[in-house]
This record gives structure tokens, C-alpha cells and sequence, in this order.
């Protein structure tokens, strides 16, 4: 029986937590420079402990609701090891050499358009920049000589930021991308067991399926795809599929697999 990793891979991350920090400095940028274009030292002390403090709020929030997600997966995973999975599919090292094939193909597209990333930051930093710079464009001579400064401000400020996201987003993926690949190098033969809320993978870690939608086997392209209904604003939802490649081996398991799923999760209605 294969057993559990020393470290469990989650799908669930800090991502949203990073989106209320990034939300939070943009938010502390501006105001920083509105007061030094319009106030002095104590009124940019108040603002800092002010935009701080909701700062904090924030972080103490989305993180506390994250981390409940994490313990939530982390459970789920470890059931696929202490009696909850269903089956489990391994890779011959012929099929994953395959796969591998296709993922070194996959890694080398991205790279080849991560060469783009500061330029596109870049381009992105003037265009918003110079949209910061509109209101102070058609106001022509009629606009407040004493806002300038505040408008040149936030439109340098909004540029310097958008290029600085951009680099550094990209080599954030691009140290991902890697070292996914080299994880995936060092294992000759993978396996995959499969559960009723998710499934781990060896290499690429475990895979919620609390929201599965539909489960679909393509022969043709050798792929189970499970469809994910995401939420979306205002009571809409949306599919998200997630594609695992089925081992040559295992071709004759994926329907019945996938029968399983629709059958045991109420999905054939």
C-alpha cells in the first residue's frame, strides 16, 4: 500500500491573503501620496495607522478563512491514505516518460513567453499611468494648479507599480513552473489515488473535489476532466475543468471511474 508523503502538496493556498496585501498597499500608496501633495507629517501619521490597522483587519480575516480551508483539505487528503480511497492507478515508466515529454513541452512555451513579461509590464505601467493622467489632460487650463502634483504622483506611482507586479509575478511563476518540473523529473513511476471529495497525485499534489460538476473520459486525448462549479458574482456559477492524464494502462478504468463519480456524487440527473 503506497504511503502518505512526508508533505502533503494542497491545492488550497495563501493567494487571496497575498490579494488583500497587494489591495492593501495599493490602497496606502494612494493615500501616502494624496497627504504629502495636501497635508504634512501628522496627517500622514493618521493615515498610516488608520489604512494599517484596516490593513490588519483585513489579513486577520481572509487569512483565518484560508487557513480553515487548508485544515479542510489537509483532512480530505489524508482520508485517501487511512481507508477513504477508491482505487489507485500508477504510471509505467514508458507512459510517464510520455508525460513528461509533454510537460517539458508545456514548461518551454511558458518560458519562451515569460521572456515578454517586463515589456508587458512595462507597456501596462504607461498605459495606467497615463490613464492616471487624463483628469489633468481634459481639464487643459482650467484644472486645479494645486492637484498637478497629486495627479503626477498617483500617475507615477500606479506605472511604477504595475511594472513591479509584473516582473516579479512572472519570476514567482517562473520558480513555480521549475521547480514542478524538476519534482516531476526525479519520480520514474507516479501513482494517483482516487477518493470521493478529491484525488492525489505523487507529483502534483492533491485535488479538491468538493465542487465537482461533471466528470468526463476522452479516449481520444487520453484525459479524465473533472468540471468544477465555481461561484461567480451576483448568485452566477461557472465550470473550471481540471484535466488528469490517464496512464495507457488505466484506459480501461477511466469510464468506470468516472461513472463512479457521477453515480456516488449525484451527478447523472
Amino acid at each position: 500500500m503506497t504511503t502518505p508523503p512526508e508533505e502533503l502538496r494542497l491545492e488550497t493556498n495563501y493567494n487571496q491573503l497575498y490579494g488583500v496585501l497587494g489591495a492593501a498597499g495599493l490602497m496606502m500608496g494612494i493615500a501616502l501620496v494624496a497627504v504629502l501633495s495636501f497635508a504634512g507629517l501628522e496627517e500622514l501619521v493618521w493615515t498610516i495607522l488608520i489604512l494599517g490597522t484596516l490593513w490588519g483587519l483585513g489579513v486577520l480575516v481572509i487569512g483565518g478563512a484560508n487557513h480553515l480551508k487548508v485544515l479542510r483539505e489537509r483532512r480530505a487528503a489524508r482520508s485517501l491514505f487511512e481507508g477513504g480511497a477508491w482505487t489507485e492507478w500508477r504510471w509505467s515508466p514508458a507512459d510517464w516518460a510520455r508525460e513528461l515529454d509533454k510537460r517539458r513541452a508545456d514548461h518551454a512555451r511558458r518560458m519562451r513567453f515569460q521572456r515578454f513579461a517586463p515589456w508587458l509590464g512595462a507597456v501596462a505601467g504607461l498605459i495606467i499611468g497615463g490613464c492616471a493622467l487624463l483628469p489633468m489632460f481634459f481639464g487643459g487650463v482650467d484644472f486645479p494648479a494645486e492637484l498637478r502634483p497629486f495627479i503626477f504622483g498617483l500617475a507615477a506611482f500606479f506605472a511604477v507599480l504595475s511594472f513591479v507586479l509584473s516582473v516579479s509575478g512572472a519570476a514567482r511563476e517562473r520558480r513555480k513552473w521549475a521547480r514542478r518540473l524538476e519534482h516531476a523529473e526525479s519520480v520514474a513511476s507516479p501513482w494517483v489515488r482516487f477518493g470521493l471529495y478529491g484525488f492525489y497525485h505523487e507529483v502534483d499534489g492533491h485535488t479538491d473535489l468538493r465542487d465537482l460538476d461533471d466528470v468526463r473520459w476522452s479516449a481520444k486525448k487520453s484525459e479524465l476532466t473533472f468540471v468544477r462549479r465555481h461561484a461567480g458574482p451576483r448568485g452566477s456559477s461557472f465550470g473550471f475543468g481540471v484535466a488528469l492524464p490517464v496512464p495507457e494502462t488505466h484506459h480501461a478504468d477511466a469510464s468506470a471511474l468516472a461513472s463512479r463519480y457521477r453515480s456516488e456524487r449525484g451527478l447523472n440527473d
